[in-house]
């Protein structure tokens, strides 16, 4: 949870989900009322909790809230190659490492990813990295949504990841 702490240190709140994933916002964690669904234990250190099934833990950071800059993709020929659309399970992941944005574009998640020889964008609004097995539960034809911070760019589907790697 010191990750999420740590990468959203700029804005008002971080929050925690599906023992996962990593969200960071300036408002609106309380929109959809609180929940008591958040039981699953964090995948770094599972003494802590991380959120639950559609249930977020929401923290503040003590930081003011910083606008959002708006995300510019920046195309070099060195980007890594797109490697398809395969098919990710919220119960058997094919990337360990993630984050969310809701201005995710694919620049963003290959910046989040660097250290990483893989990553993967998937539901508009999450990024996921990994060094191998993204083609372990198959090939998919369901990566439909728009990226979040840019909607001429596509990020994965419902339980279908857009997948990049080196060219």
């Amino acid at each position: 949870m010191q990750f999420c702490a740590d990468f959203c240190a700029e804005y008002a709140y971080y929050g925690t989900q599906y023992g996962e994933e990593c969200w960071c916002g300036n408002s609106g964690y309380d929109t959809l009322g609180e929940s008591t669904d958040c039981s699953f234990g964090c995948s770094g250190d599972a003494g802590e909790t991380c959120g639950g099934f559609n249930a977020m833990s929401v923290y503040s950071t003590g930081s003011d809230p910083v606008e959002t800059p708006t995300p510019v993709a920046v195309i070099e020929p060195t980007d890594p190659t797109y490697l398809g659309c395969y098919v990710d399970s919220q119960t058997d992941r094919i990337f360990p490492v993630t984050t969310a944005s809701d201005v995710m574009t694919l620049a963003f998640c290959a910046d989040f990813c660097a250290e990483y020889a893989y990553y993967g964008t998937q539901y508009g609004e999450e990024c996921w990295c990994g060094n191998s097995g993204y083609d372990t539960l198959g090939e998919s034809t369901d990566c439909n949504y728009d990226c979040s911070g840019d909607a001429d760019e596509t990020c994965g589907g419902f339980n279908a990841m857009s997948v990049y790697g080196p060219p």
